[in-house]
């Protein structure tokens, strides 16, 4: 299923994954099931787009997670 708005994720339940992209690494955090809290999970450095979508599609499997929002990396080159 792919959901593409906010509206569309308010619809839903579960857990949500952020996304932090940055030069050296990706930061990952993940929301609790209320989606009241999220802390920080950890971060990928895979290197490259392709094996960093990978880990996330993995990672997103093995947590349970409904929806991943993923951030706009406005000073990124």
């Amino acid at each position: 299923m792919s959901i593409s708005t906010i509206e569309e994720i308010k619809n839903t339940s579960g857990r949500i994954m952020g996304v932090d992209f940055g030069e050296v690494r990706t930061g990952i955090a993940i929301s609790d099931a209320s989606r009241f809290l999220a802390s920080g999970i950890g971060y990928i450095k895979e290197g490259g787009l392709h094996k960093t979508a990978e880990k996330i599609a993995q990672m997103v499997k093995d947590e349970n997670v409904t929806a991943v929002v993923i951030g706009c990396p406005v000073n990124m080159k």
